[in-house]
């Protein structure tokens, strides 16, 4: 597994507890990504403990397509985010 290098530009790393309230997901939901490669990589620090880049958080959160609440489907059309 290729894990990618610490942050050396400042940008803060954070753990799961910090990812699920900024992206306002479930631990579940969060696996479920990672497990599909539909969320950005994970830094492994030790063992059993993981964190993000916040920047790179922040911009998947940012390309996050519209979610339509009639369809039940990703709306590109709508500009909302979900935040």
């Amino acid at each position: 597994m290729n894990t990618p290098a610490l942050p050396a530009n400042g940008d803060h790393l954070l753990r799961v507890p910090e990812v699920l309230k900024r992206a306002r997901i479930s631990r579940a939901t969060l696996y479920r990504l990672r497990r599909t490669g539909q969320f950005p990589p994970a830094i492994q620090l030790t063992t059993r403990t993981i964190a993000w880049r916040a920047s790179e958080i922040d911009a998947w959160l940012e390309n996050l397509p519209a979610y339509s609440i009639a369809t039940g489907q990703a709306d590109p059309a709508n500009n909302l985010r979900i935040k």
